[in-house]
């Protein structure tokens, strides 16, 4: 694994403000809806020249999604090379958090007014990733080492996160997936928490998992933005699935094994593909076919499949990743409605989770 980690971030404006629209008017008249569409294709497009599309830059949460893989394999396969990668990565992580606010994510100015997501739950998504490939270095090499680190997640998560339970906003559009990241990150903390603080945590997790619950729709899907017939969006549901799972193993949550198994049988009905073998973006047929395929869903569907024991599911899904995605060595990130493959090695754009849940399958040796 290469040492400079920076990567081209897509830019996928089909999850911004405008790209929401743009599939709610086309969902509700295709005929009104499509100069709209083809508009927004040719923004993705001219994505780079316009400044909507990023250069080459470092990304926290590749950096932190590349050290929890490291340290799943090093758990298998043992090297003194893999211990020095994972503690590079981290000390890169420890040395670029955001300004004042002591936490991960892209801290810049928002550049492109309405496309941007809330800086907010970019920091707290972030911050949860980097959480977690703390709490795991301090857990196997019992270390110190990054508790300053450590210390200022914590801070984050619980002081400057205050309301993230609360009701959809317009600027809150993935409010479900935000909260079961901080839930599953916090939970995690819980084990290097002061004895004040574990309280609090507790108390924390409980709310945001009661939200999750609560605001699970009757279909087994949780909703990416206030309006509750746009269509469900793979990579938020597997990742809320798999965090709901992953926080269970750790803390008590009454009923959270019906709630799993709901959503995911609302994911492999509604959002995976048969005939390809791979998961769509949206649960919508006519808008699917216009976004395309993309690799976040499918890393985050294998991680899913991998935390829940769907072992064939897990087998079968990444025989098609590589197959779709992958080309003499080269990981894409997109395949487009024509079939072809596009961004080549985006690392934040769906790579670096793969990698991830890759390393989980090697942990259970199923690959």
């Amino acid at each position: 694994m290469r040492c400079d980690l920076s990567s081209a971030d897509s830019s996928d404006l089909w999850k911004t403000s405008l790209g929401f629209k743009t599939l709610k008017l086309h969902q509700k008249s295709p005929l009104l809806g499509l100069p709209a569409v083809a508009f927004l294709r040719c923004l993705n497009f001219a994505a780079k020249p316009a400044g909507l599309k990023s250069d080459m830059q470092e990304y926290p949460e590749v950096r932190a999604n590349c050290a929890l893989a490291l340290m799943n394999i090093n758990a298998v396969r043992p090297e003194k090379r893999l211990k020095d990668m994972i503690y590079r990565h981290l000390y890169w992580l420890t040395t670029n958090e955001c300004p004042v606010i002591k936490a991960w994510g892209d801290c810049r100015e928002p550049g492109v007014g309405r496309l941007e997501h809330s800086i907010q739950n970019a920091l707290a998504v972030v911050t949860a990733v980097c959480t977690e490939a703390f709490c795991e270095f301090k857990e196997l090499e019992k270390s110190n080492e990054f508790d300053t680190s450590l210390n200022d997640c914590k801070a984050f998560l619980l002081s400057e996160l205050q309301g993230l339970d609360s009701e959809f906003t317009e600027k809150n559009p993935a409010a479900p997936c935000v909260q079961a990241a901080v839930m599953k990150a916090l939970a995690r903390l819980y084990q290097f928490a002061a004895t004040n603080e574990k309280k609090m945590i507790t108390l924390k997790v409980k709310e945001l998992y009661s939200y999750l619950k609560k605001s699970q729709l009757a279909s087994g899907s949780w909703p990416t933005q206030p309006q509750l017939t746009a269509p469900a969006n793979c990579r938020c549901n597997c990742n809320i699935i798999r965090d709901i799972a992953a926080t269970a193993t750790r803390t008590n949550l009454p009923g959270a094994q019906k709630v799993i198994n709901k959503g995911w049988r609302y994911v492999i009905s509604n959002l995976f593909c048969e005939r390809k073998g791979i998961f769509k973006r949206l649960s919508d047929r006519k808008l699917s076919r216009l976004c395309g395929y993309a690799l976040s869903d499918n890393a985050a569907a294998l991680h899913a499949a991998v935390r829940l024991g769907s072992i064939d599911m897990a087998r079968h899904l990444n025989r098609n990743i590589e197959k779709r995605f992958i080309k003499f060595g080269n990981i894409y990130t997109r395949i487009d409605h024509f079939g072809l493959r596009k961004n080549k090695d985006y690392l934040r754009d769906g790579i670096s989770a793969y990698l991830l849940a890759l390393s989980e399958l090697l942990q259970l040796d199923i690959i």
